[in-house]
């Protein structure tokens, strides 16, 4: 088989190509993440000039799809930051040469860190595998939680005096698709002051990122939808989430919570009230890679993400190396040794906190993740 590569920008992406793009897309259960849905690629192409398609073609039919932003001939998984699921879109069976896909996409390199564990194999590229956490409800959701408390007895039982006492104090409401924009507002809002508290990147003062959310928050595009889901107390929002859905897996994408009302885990109590809502077909919430506490505790299946770069020898990739690896061995150093990854988040949290003393204070700020 001689594979050609045609490569396109993403508003070039016409009905044909979506159609098949969907429909090996449905044919592969790894592939059921709405972050590898033909619509996804289609909004973070509409609010991003950098983001290209390359078209796998076998003779004159298409086999596969390969979304990424592309600088030059440095190439990068698409929607970067924040993608949680990344790869090429194609029968598991399809053989690609990474050196063939580097020379079609036009690049020296070209990193992923979520990229599928079925695309480490198919190209044959070191990488550095991570495991990812979802919730699979398919059994049901009552089933889901029996099993989580056989898991985790303390952890459930905790939650449920919790949720026990937070419906006697207060007029509880869980609204999934929730659609008041004021709620939205209040989650970007409490996101940022933890991106800030905690030291870390502030996705929302990325432009782009904002209005791709703002974009697939009204989208009902059935393999990438937008989905806000808020626990609410009193009628005041305690807790929010906004994901995106392919056809039966949630995203778990951008939660918060009131810290005011922390006594109570609101976001876990959140995400059990989806899991249990399964809301609009879905049957698995995606938590994605990451080392936070709820993750395992609320999982009851991991797969696997990886972190890798395709490389070709080019005056770019060498000057493209010797900038990154040393960056990328520090990382690795401390993400591998719990001590040091307990260090680095203290000193996150101690930077985020010399960012609030010399920030004037939002009224937002006083909530927590």
């Amino acid at each position: 088989m001689s594979l050609r590569w045609q490569l396109i920008r993403a508003d070039e992406l016409a009905s044909p190509e979506v159609g098949r793009w969907e429909a090996i897309r449905h044919r592969t259960h790894a592939l059921d993440s709405p972050f590898l849905s033909a619509y996804f690629v289609q909004a973070v192409g509409s609010v991003r000039s950098d983001v290209r398609v390359a078209v796998i073609e076998d003779g004159p039919r298409i086999v596969g799809f390969l979304p990424f932003q592309k600088h030059g001939q440095v190439g990068r998984a698409l929607a970067w930051g924040i993608n949680d699921r990344q790869g090429i879109v194609a029968d598991p069976e399809l053989v690609v040469d990474r050196r063939s896909l580097l020379d079609g996409c036009g690049l020296s390199v070209l990193a992923f860190d979520h990229l599928a564990v079925a695309d480490v194999e198919r190209l044959g590229v070191h990488a550095t595998i991570q495991p990812s956490w979802t919730a699979e409800l398919s059994g049901g959701s009552d089933q889901y939680l029996a099993e989580r408390m056989r898991a985790h007895p303390g952890h459930f039982r905790s939650l449920e005096r919790k949720r026990r006492k937070m419906e006697r104090h207060h007029e509880t409401e869980l609204r999934v698709n929730d659609s008041d924009s004021e709620a939205m507002r209040l989650l970007v809002r409490w996101k940022a002051a933890q991106y800030r508290r905690t030291g870390r990147r502030d996705r929302f003062a990325q432009r782009w990122i904002v209005e791709l959310i703002e974009l697939l928050r009204s989208s009902q595009a059935p393999g990438c939808r937008g989905m806000l889901s808020t626990l609410r107390l009193d009628g005041e929002v305690a807790a929010a989430h906004f994901g995106i859905a392919s056809e039966e897996t949630l995203a778990c994408w951008f939660p918060a919570y009131a810290s005011r009302h922390a006594a109570f885990s609101p976001g876990l109590q959140l995400f059990l009230g989806i899991a249990r809502a399964a809301p609009g077909g879905v049957h698995r919430l995606d938590f994605g890679k990451g080392d936070e506490s709820f993750k395992p505790i609320l999982s009851n299946h991991a797969d696997a993400v990886a972190e890798a770069e395709l490389i070709k020898p080019s005056v770019v990739a060498t000057a493209y190396t010797a900038v990154r690896r040393p960056g990328q061995w520090a990382e690795r150093l401390v993400l591998e040794r719990p001590r040091l990854r307990s260090g680095a988040r203290e000193a996150l949290k101690a930077i985020g906190w010399m960012r609030g003393v010399a920030r004037p204070r939002h009224p937002g700020d006083d909530l927590g993740d």
